[in-house]
């Protein structure tokens, strides 16, 4: 173990070279004397085998972050890597982690809030080893002076890494703790496949270490298609005419960097199924965005959008911070009107719902996500019950830039059973006519009725 001291120093100048310092936290972890490993052994009553021994007492806690923008093939992506081990008493003494159902704020360490009773009690065999991030970690069990890996994620899933610690430390040093590595060498015993991922993922790989070898990651067959650059260009395209229009007042526009691709994992097995490819695109190409303006001439006009980041859209207005996506996360929290607090029913008809745009403190746009057909609608949430968007998600969005996030605009595409009159709105192209100087060229063409 003690060459590994060198080698992980070689990885953090590596890291050094290819990362921007602020995007870098490293702790190159001093190891503890073997009297404190056999105090913590006779303390937790277990007995530790040679090389997780050999391991504490030369580490005991390690921790490589970093995140870094790339451009592979002319796409534009965000890789990550998160490698960081537990202090040994931490892993011997695991608290409340295997047993906390709730993911509380106030833990140090995240274990997801939707854990059933049977994942919970399975757990108690496990000490956590390795932080891998948003909820997955690298587990060890002990038996009979052995040791075994294995790799949590949040839907509960645990599975054989069958690596050694020291093969464990040799693929974190070839791919520096890239997002998801070990799902492309675990066994595969889950039905959910990587098709999509593979692709970005490979490419990261290549692009941090040129020399890695691809033949140790198990790879799948199929490759990604990805679609043409259309959020990119529909962005562009906007920030251009808001910024240039002269009669704009005060325009401000912002989009978040990329998602990593595990976070879009790991937003699939809150679902139960895999996000359309359309939401999944969007956010590898901004995690969310803004922007809002007005235009005062002879009356008050104005616009704006709010799409929620992912963590947002998965865990309510919170979710950054809590760090908690289970499925029922954002109850509560997403909606930050008094109304809410008055009126049980409507939050019991939105409770299922999770928000992905905020337009104002009181209308949301919503998304509910089917399990059962592996499908989901888009509704807008205002004071009645939720109104169903006859939009797509790549329709909605496309819209949104279109018509420059225009007031009251999504009532247009609402179904005529939950909306049925727009008399009281029709000044809306009227009003685009007014900012804008010309009709707009929708896609979708608004309902006029």
């Amino acid at each position: 173990m003690e060459v590994y001291i060198e080698k992980f120093e070689a990885m953090h100048n590596t890291i050094y070279n290819l990362v921007l310092e602020d995007d870098i936290d490293i702790l190159s972890g001093e190891g503890i004397n073997m009297e404190y490993i056999e105090k913590y052994e006779k303390e937790f009553n277990i007995t530790l085998p040679k090389d997780l021994k050999e391991y504490y007492y030369y580490f005991n806690h390690q921790r490589v972050i970093w995140s870094k923008e790339l451009v592979v093939d002319g796409q534009n992506m965000v890789a990550k890597g998160h490698f960081e081990t537990l202090d040994i008493e931490n892993a011997l003494a695991k608290k409340t982690y295997f047993k906390n159902a709730h993911g509380e704020e106030d833990l140090d360490f995240f274990w997801p809030e939707n854990l059933n009773e049977e994942t919970i009690q399975k757990l108690n065999n496990y000490f956590p080893f390795d932080d891998l991030g948003l909820g997955y970690f690298t587990l060890f069990t002990v038996q009979n002076n052995s040791y075994s890996l294995h790799l949590f994620e949040p839907n509960g899933e645990i599975t054989p890494l069958k690596l050694d610690i020291y093969q464990y430390m040799d693929y974190v040093l070839d791919n520096y703790g890239l997002n998801m590595w070990t799902h492309f060498i675990k066994e595969n015993t889950s039905e959910h496949t990587l098709d999509f991922y593979n692709t970005f993922f490979i490419s990261q790989l290549q692009t941090i270490n040129k020399e890695v070898k691809i033949s140790n990651y198990k790879q799948t067959e199929k490759e990604l298609k990805r679609s043409e650059e259309k959020y990119t260009e529909l962005w562009d395209e906007l920030q251009s005419t808001l910024v240039n229009n002269e009669n704009i007042m005060i325009p401000h526009i912002e989009k978040n960097p990329p998602i990593g691709i595990l976070s879009l994992l790991k937003s699939e097995q809150v679902i139960g199924f895999s996000l359309p490819k359309e939401i999944k695109e969007l956010y590898l190409t901004m995690n969310g965005f803004e922007f809002s303006y007005f235009f005062d001439e002879e009356t008050y006009i104005e616009g704006n959008a709010r799409i929620l980041k992912l963590e947002e859209l998965m865990g309510g207005l919170h979710g950054t911070y809590r760090r908690t996506w289970g499925e029922h996360s954002g109850e509560n929290l997403v909606w930050q009107s008094n109304f809410v607090v008055e009126d049980p029913s409507y939050v019991e008809a939105v409770q299922n719902l999770k928000v992905l745009e905020y337009i104002t403190p009181t209308l949301f746009l919503c998304v509910k996500f089917d399990k059962v057909h592996e499908s989901y609608n888009l509704y807008l949430c205002q004071y009645d019950d939720p109104m169903r968007i006859e939009l797509s998600f790549e329709e909605y969005i496309q819209t949104l830039f279109e018509i420059k996030g225009i007031k009251h605009w999504q009532y247009y595409y609402t179904h005529k059973n939950d909306f049925p009159s727009l008399d009281s709105l029709n000044h809306v192209q009227k009003e685009y006519l007014t900012v804008f100087r010309k009709e707009p060229e929708l896609t979708h063409t608004m309902r006029m009725d």
